[in-house]
């Protein structure tokens, strides 16, 4: 069988943000997403904070891990960004 590259999967995600708790910060994680082409299906925010810092959930549609991952690159260098993004990957079975 051909082995496709990782780079290649597409598929859904469930991704957790901690940003810092200001007005814009969700603004700007969703503009940076939009622009890698990623389209969010669903997002929550927790009522329990941290510090800091509140959890952002989001569960994306179909979209390709290399635009996902540019996504999660972009995101860890705002300055609002508090901790590792955390990413599962979400396989429907037929």
């Amino acid at each position: 069988k051909r082995i496709r590259p990782m780079a290649d999967l597409i598929t859904r995600y469930y991704i957790r943000f901690g940003l810092q708790d200001v007005p814009g910060a969700l603004a700007q994680v969703l503009t940076i997403v939009g622009r890698h082409g990623v389209s969010v299906a669903s997002m929550e925010q927790p009522a329990e904070h941290q510090a800091d810092y509140a959890h952002v959930l989001i569960m994306t549609h179909e979209a390709r891990e290399a635009e996902v991952q540019q996504s999660l690159t972009e995101v860890r260098t705002l300055a609002i960004n508090r901790t590792e993004p955390f990413i599962l990957r979400i396989e429907e079975s037929a």
